[in-house]
């Protein structure tokens, strides 16, 4: 089974008018996991960042107080979550698509940080979307992403979760590590970790790599 994109272009344009209130409701770590961990070289000048799966900018307003001068372009389905985006003003560029359509608009080697936390669970062909953003990371720039963890025998890390009519795709670490290996990138690090806790528990893959 497959993810129709106008179902999760549906499910988060729901969300976006009280998005800021739903991820703090939900406990999700993701923002606070970036922020603790990012790379030393989040201070380097006019540093070029593509933010996968943007939301509202929670991710990019968090590294802005790290580096003001950070160049960001954001990508989401939803275009309700694009205006919101918007008004945040944080943002030089703006893309409504889905991943599963690639990153068409950007040139290879075009960014120095690629960020995808909480967004990869929903797209059909993960392993397109993992050679994408290889393809437009500068050689030693960094990937940091999240995956929902499937753990064979675990009732709270099933291969597929739902979200209304959304399918979640799970993979095992083994797994992620192969796909994040085979797009292009070296895997520095990755731990498993509750993603959030508002609700039914869910596993996530915390992973930070580098282009190859």
């Amino acid at each position: 089974m497959k993810n129709e994109a106008g179902k999760v272009r549906e499910l988060y344009d729901a969300a976006a008018a009280n998005y800021h209130n739903l991820v703090q409701k939900s406990n999700y770590i993701g923002p606070d996991w970036l922020l603790k961990i990012v790379a030393p070289g989040i201070q380097a000048p006019n540093l070029k960042v593509l933010d996968l799966g943007c939301g509202n900018g929670i991710n990019v307003a968090n590294l802005l107080t790290l580096n003001p001068t950070i160049l960001a372009t954001g990508v989401d389905i939803s275009p309700k979550m694009i205006d919101a985006a918007q008004q945040v003003g944080i943002y030089q560029t703006l893309v409504c698509q889905s991943l599963d359509e690639g990153l068409t608009f950007s040139d290879d080697q075009s960014f120095d940080m690629v960020i995808a936390l909480g967004c990869l669970e929903f797209v059909n062909d993960v392993d397109f979307a993992l050679t994408e953003a290889a393809r437009v990371c500068k050689s030693a720039g960094y990937f940091y992403s999240t995956f929902q963890h499937f753990e064979e025998g675990n009732p709270q890390a099933p291969r597929q979760m739902r979200s209304g009519e959304v399918l979640h795709f799970a993979y095992s670490t083994a797994e992620v590590l192969a796909k994040l290996a085979n797009a292009g990138f070296l895997v520095l690090s990755h731990e498993t970790m509750i993603g959030y806790t508002g609700g039914a528990p869910c596993p996530y893959i915390f992973t930070i790599s580098q282009k190859k």
